[in-house]
């Protein structure tokens, strides 16, 4: 068989236990059921960090939080020394497309390169969602181009604050811009509804005996959640759930307090999002069935981290690293559905995404203390614990500057994590505290097992520890990383 077609569908901010399969998951889509029967499902996985530019910067890399330096703690952008994926990928003849609907996976970050081809979006079409082509791309003939002038992403967050603030207005306006496009269509509620065409034209204009790497970034279940009026056939229910405060720096800085009604309310728009986003992965499956590559596709289903609803007091991502914010689902259909309906016993990463795809395309796999391929751990444990880290919250200004000592106190804390086993243990860097709990992603609770004396878990917090330590060591950066701060800022993730 010729070297296969390798793509990933990153969820981004889809949680284990919400997705198919998990505690609150929904019942699976024809198209998503058939993905399953096919696959190697990991129902042991994690997130190396519980936001989206460290565990993507993983993911490309197969490397650490601190290895590959770009963190909250480091740079705010992939160094151009590291190792990547689709470099690799590229020169060994595959063609290379990355098309994201989060603005972070792009030059910026340096999370583009190596990739022929690259699309991503922009913070408004968060609310304006019927975009026949992306804002934001290049082909690497062209060179890829600068980045907006930051006065309009400026104004852009605000506006957007603002309306995450009183989502009632920024889902009323987005309903009728979305009417006014298609007219008498029916509006996709889909996010960066460009990614599904430009994929299906990428595919069908490489050659049939050309492989295919292909990345792909869906953001429909990343807040703000804006609903449409006939979502749920009540005008009245849309209208309550459209008056909830959506905006994190309010939410994260304890200056709204939402009571479990309102917060229920959330997480069933996150939930509906979430089926959104199954019907869009059956898409992209049906355009490589149509041009005859899903036989010889090695094909990843996952998401970068998950999403808190009020469990532990958390809302969002980002902050914490309780499992709402780091268990993941992951999906690992083999060409040929080699393996097809196993359910594998071992912890599973994004870092392990690059020693799968690699040797498959006969490539050998960058050395990391974190990376394993997904295919020797159907059967067994990987040969160390899984390790993942919680980067603080001091590098995000905006929300800095809202908190009291108090709550700045209780958010910028450093964390390493370390799972094996059924245990998960938790030190916190900046306080010295060390927790075991159970490894549930389903669990709303943190049942304290902590026990000094337990040989097991004291190595586990030993490499935990080590890990958060390496996190907040000095790096060198690159130029231009404090402007990327900016950037970021102006997308409202800072």
């Amino acid at each position: 068989m010729s070297r296969p077609n390798l793509v990933v569908i990153l969820m981004d901010c889809v949680r284990a236990s919400d997705f198919v399969g998990g505690r609150n998951g929904p019942a699976p889509s024809p198209g998503v059921a058939a993905l399953r029967k096919e696959s190697i499902e990991f129902p042991k996985a994690a997130s190396v960090a519980p936001w989206t530019l460290p565990a993507h910067a993983s993911l490309f890399t197969g490397l650490y939080p601190w290895e590959h330096g770009c963190s909250g703690k480091g740079d705010l952008r992939l160094r151009d020394s590291a190792p990547r994926v689709p470099e690799m990928l590229r020169a060994a003849g595959y063609r290379t497309i990355s098309l994201s609907g989060n603005p972070i996976i792009g030059p910026d970050y340096n999370l583009v390169t190596g990739f022929q081809q690259a699309a991503w979006g922009e913070w408004w079409e968060r609310a304006y969602r019927v975009l026949p082509t992306a804002p934001h791309g290049y082909e690497a003939a062209s060179g890829i181009p600068q980045p907006s002038p930051n006065r309009y992403r400026t104004v852009g967050r605000w506006i957007t604050v603002a309306g995450q603030r009183f989502p009632l207005t920024l889902a009323t306006a987005d309903g009728i811009l979305r009417h006014l496009r298609t007219l008498d269509e029916e509006p996709s509620p889909s996010l960066n509804p460009w990614i599904e065409p430009t994929f299906r034209r990428w595919v069908h204009d490489t050659p049939a005996d050309t492989p295919l790497f292909a990345f792909v970034n869906l953001i429909d279940a990343h807040e703000p959640y804006l609903a449409s009026p006939t979502a749920n056939g009540s005008v009245r229910e849309w209208a309550r759930e459209m008056r909830v405060p959506q905006d994190s720096l309010s939410l994260l800085s304890g200056h709204v307090d939402l009571g479990a009604e309102d917060m229920g309310r959330l997480h069933t728009l996150y939930q509906r999002s979430i089926t959104t986003t199954m019907r869009r992965v059956e898409a992209l499956i049906d355009i490589l069935r149509a041009a005859h590559r899903w036989e010889n596709t090695l094909f990843v289903l996952t998401s970068d981290h998950g999403q808190a609803f009020g469990e532990n007091g958390m809302v969002w991502h980002g902050i914490r690293v309780d499992e709402a914010e780091m268990r993941i689902p992951l999906l690992l259909r083999l060409p040929g559905a080699e393996a097809a309906g196993t359910r594998a016993t071992g912890w599973a990463s994004p870092t392990d995404i690059a020693a799968t795809v690699l040797p498959r395309a006969g490539i050998s796999p960058v050395r990391s203390t974190g990376s394993e391929s997904l295919e020797t751990l159907l059967d067994s444990d990987r040969a160390r614990p899984l390790l993942a880290i919680g980067d603080g919250a001091s590098w995000n200004e905006p929300l800095w500057k809202l908190l009291s000592a108090e709550r700045r106190a209780a958010l910028d804390q450093v964390y390493g994590v370390a799972y094996h086993g059924d245990r998960k243990v938790v030190v916190n860097l900046t306080t010295g505290a060390v927790e075991a709990h159970r490894a549930d992603p389903g669990s709303d609770h943190l049942d304290d097992l902590w026990d000094p004396s337990d040989a097991g878990m004291s190595g586990l917090a030993r490499e935990a520890r080590q890990s958060a330590t390496a996190l907040v060591q000095p790096h060198a950066r690159d130029a231009g990383a404090q402007d990327l701060e900016g950037r970021l800022r102006s997308w409202g993730y800072l």
